[in-house]
């Protein structure tokens, strides 16, 4: 059997195009992250900065090669440890007031008051039986009247200079601590160098040893006993007010130089003065 003759028709057939250069280009563009705009790329996982689930975008260029501002993770410098502030007037005022203040109330200054306050009262009582003894007719009484005189000397004496030079220490203290607070004015630094409790143990037991030379020396002054005794007795009053009169006028001097910086400066009253004129 022979064929079918006939024309013979053939179905077209579309050729397909061969990828081009812009076309591959493209795909690597949009492997690597880029989206195809021309300066803008998106970040990948490439990108990662090491943290797990954050990533940073690399900071563009600016203009002019200048260069990339820090990121918000970037911690500022940290000082270092011997970078300390400079010391200030006040500072030093206010460690100069401390270290007065603590050598004006001294407790050993105040025990050493009392201390030599004691061997003054133990030389006016050898000094009682002195008296009587001198004043006595026979001669073995003058004799021991007069040891017991020479040993309330060397009582009374020593201890009467040792004062004395205590006193003249604290007259110094005094002037410094006064010309070192009138150098300023600074209330808020009272708490760092006021000493309430040594001003206390200065006022309170020498309120006490002024108060019983006062009764003391009145209660003599006043009987009508006249013995021999009878000096050495105001002598004992005397020394009791002397000393309680020490110590109180160091503690009033004190709290009047702390009111005084607590207070209102110079400055402030006379501008006060001026705003009322």
């Amino acid at each position: 059997m022979s064929r079918e003759s006939g024309p013979h028709i053939s179905e077209p057939t579309e050729a397909i195009p061969e990828p081009t250069e812009a076309a591959a280009d493209g795909v690597a563009d949009s492997a690597s992250g880029d989206d195809g705009v021309e300066g803008i790329s998106v970040p990948t996982a490439a990108d990662d900065d090491g943290v797990d689930g954050i990533s940073t975008a690399p900071a563009a260029p600016t203009a002019g090669g200048a260069p990339a501002t820090p990121t918000v993770g970037d911690a500022p410098a940290a000082p270092t440890v011997g970078d300390d502030p400079a010391p200030t007037l006040g500072d030093d005022r206010t460690a100069a007031l401390r270290g007065l203040a603590r050598r004006y109330l001294a407790l050993r200054r105040v025990l050493w008051l009392w201390l030599l306050t004691g061997l003054v009262l133990v030389g006016w009582t050898l000094a009682i039986p002195g008296f009587r003894f001198v004043t006595a007719g026979e001669l073995f009484d003058r004799v021991a009247g007069g040891l017991f005189l020479v040993l309330a000397l060397l009582f009374v004496v020593p201890s009467v200079l040792a004062v004395a030079f205590g006193v003249h220490q604290d007259i110094e203290l005094r002037e410094e601590l006064h010309d070192r607070a009138a150098v300023g004015h600074a209330p808020r630094t009272v708490p760092l160098w006021h000493a309430p409790g040594r001003a206390l143990l200065w006022l309170l037991p020498s309120l006490v040893l002024g108060c019983a030379g006062v009764v003391l020396g009145g209660s003599t002054a006043l009987s009508d006993a006249d013995g021999p005794g009878h000096p050495a007795v105001l002598g004992m009053a005397g020394t009791l007010a002397a000393a309680g009169a020490l110590g109180m006028f160091k503690a009033v001097d004190y709290y009047r130089l702390v009111r005084r910086e607590l207070g209102p400066s110079d400055g402030a009253d006379e501008v006060e003065d001026a705003g009322r004129l």
